[in-house]
């Protein structure tokens, strides 16, 4: 190898030494470097091999050994990369939408994987954790709101159940329906537990299961699919429980009916002022 393609080899391999904090490699580019040399020069080298003084002199800042971390990853460590922005245009982008088929544009593990993930990251006062979710699709579906359809023939005028029925009509022709219900026993439980807010429980069981019906709404929506939110409790409680075997301590709060969408996404609704509805202080 030519002289100075060596030299150059050397100085290289020494600055990767010293960077790495090696000594045989250090040794090894010295040896390098003075047979590259002519001897004019280096009878000025030191004798040693060369070294960065800094890390010789200070181990504690030396290089340490490259360590592997583990991650749990059904919890992120972190947030995502994404912002408020992100968030806030799923947000406007929700709505009520009626006009749905028995369609999905989703898979049913798909649909099933955001219930769950629901469940598993909506908060809930001191973690309580009340809320309780029934997911019936298909042709599960279409029976669930014939027995909605059966109760309220049995209690409505039959003027009035025919308004109803063309509803239930509609809502029969989805794919799918999330049962949104809080388990009273865990309230109960929680009450106990902590007796200075006994009377706030019941509350904040409404205000989770408020939060869990959103989050799944809005899911939903970005995946394609339309929805929309109704409250038909309790007069077909006893009959939905009987049908899907659901415990005595779950209480009923809301359904929602989805499926995929027909026609145009609706707009938004108007709202009031914002002076109205906010104070800020300290800007």
């Amino acid at each position: 190898m030519h002289p100075v393609l060596r030299a150059l080899l050397a100085i290289l391999l020494l600055a990767l030494a010293l960077s790495l904090n090696s000594p045989p490699t250090q040794q090894m580019a010295t040896k390098l470097i003075k047979r590259s040399l002519p001897p004019s020069i280096t009878r000025f080298l030191p004798k040693q091999a060369f070294q960065a003084p800094f890390l010789a002199n200070n181990p504690s800042i030396a290089p340490q050994p490259i360590y592997t971390r583990t991650f749990n990853t059904s919890y992120p460590t972190m947030a995502p990369p994404t912002s408020a922005a992100s968030l806030f245009d799923a947000v406007k982008y929700r709505h009520s939408v009626y006009t749905l088929t028995d369609e999905t544009t989703i898979s049913n593990d798909r649909i099933q994987e955001i219930v769950q993930d629901t469940l598993l990251n909506v908060p809930s006062a001191f973690n309580s954790q009340s809320t309780r979710l029934v997911l019936v699709l298909g042709e599960e579906h279409k029976k669930l709101w014939e027995l909605v359809r059966e109760v309220y023939r049995q209690q409505l005028p039959p003027e009035k159940f025919e308004q109803a029925n063309q509803r239930f009509g509609g809502f029969q022709g989805a794919y799918g329906t999330v049962l949104f219900y809080e388990d009273t026993s865990v309230v109960r439980e929680f009450q106990e537990k902590f007796k200075t807010y006994q009377d706030r429980f019941p509350g904040w069981s409404e205000q989770t299961n408020g939060m869990h019906q959103y989050v799944i709404w809005t899911a939903f929506e970005l995946e394609g699919l339309g929805a929309n939110l109704q409250h038909y409790n309790p007069l077909i409680d006893t009959r939905l429980a009987t049908e899907f075997d659901v415990p005595e301590t779950w209480e009923l709060k809301a359904q929602l009916v989805f499926g995929k969408p027909t026609g145009e996404h609706p707009g938004a609704k108007p709202k009031n002022e914002l002076s109205k509805s906010l104070k800020v202080f300290g800007k």
